[in-house]
């Protein structure tokens, strides 16, 4: 298994994923019978999916300036047939109330997205939990109005690329480039450049919205199931 270590990191934070090795040494160390349980659940998805062990192990939540773990989350499994993934987090108690939950969960929402088979963010709480329900829903999440094992459910959907105007850009710039060079016309190639642009986004935009149509009729065929 490659554990090959990364690090995701905010203003405040920095989420690091534990690997095989120190999830089996925590759960030796355990004496919960519940967390003794999950870790081994962990252990078991990342020994089934070791190319994919990043969604299934625990991410170590930390203060970058002080280097303290303030709490822990991560996702229950790779990206399944319906583009989604499930997200837990937790921050402990004394770091509570601080922002820190929704700066770590916005930064695993913009690390899980960038994962093209990923359309899909779910994620459970509580129903007394308004804390955890708040952080959902300052980040994004909206309520499905179906209730899981941990009752209420929420979901955020993969912002739409955008790809029009980020290759209408890049064309522009090639374009006066190559007007310059080639035609000795910084117009010209400007014209050439958002035109060529606003095809490649326009197509790829038209891809995008297909794709996310079809996983919107695949997610609603299994919930019919």
């Amino acid at each position: 298994m490659k554990n090959k270590k990364i690090q995701l990191k905010t203003k405040r934070l920095c989420m690091e994923p534990k690997t095989l090795e120190e999830l089996r040494n925590i759960k030796m160390r355990e004496k919960d019978p519940e967390l003794k349980k999950a870790y081994q659940d962990m252990i078991d998805g990342m020994e089934a999916h070791p190319e994919e062990w990043l969604w299934y192990t625990d991410w170590t939540i930390s203060l970058r300036k002080e280097k303290i773990a303030i709490g822990g989350l991560g996702f229950k499994g790779a990206p399944d047939e319906k583009a989604e993934v499930e997200i837990g987090y937790g921050i402990d108690e004394p770091y509570r109330r601080q922002g820190y939950g929704k700066e770590a969960v916005n930064a695993m929402l913009e690390w899980a997205f960038s994962d093209e088979n990923v359309y899909f963010v779910m994620a459970e709480t509580a129903p007394e939990n308004t804390a955890s329900q708040e952080l959902l829903k300052k980040a994004g999440f909206v309520e499905t109005g179906v209730l899981g094992e941990e009752r209420p459910r929420y979901e955020k959907e993969r912002p739409a690329g955008g790809y029009m105007a980020t290759y209408m850009c890049l064309g522009l710039s090639v374009g006066m480039c190559f007007g310059l060079s080639l035609f000795d016309n910084l117009a010209m190639g400007m014209c050439l450049g958002m035109a060529m642009g606003i095809c490649i986004g326009a197509g790829l935009d038209s891809q995008e919205k297909k794709k996310r149509e079809e996983i919107r009729e695949r997610r609603k065929g299994k919930a019919q199931q």
